[in-house]
């Protein structure tokens, strides 16, 4: 996962992953993980996004 955020956040989002992490919460969390998609497309997205 990419976090878009200014350097001078980065110890606030360690510090609160390290304390959702100690509480037993995960990111990414496992099941978005897993997910999969139950719509097929029956066309090609070059052809969706003309």
């Amino acid at each position: 996962m990419v976090y878009p955020l200014p350097a001078s956040h980065l110890k606030d989002l360690v510090e609160g992953l390290a304390k959702t992490h100690e509480r037993g919460t995960r990111y990414p969390m496992p099941a978005f993980l897993r997910y999969q998609s139950e719509v097929g497309f029956t066309l090609p997205l070059t052809d969706i996004f003309k």
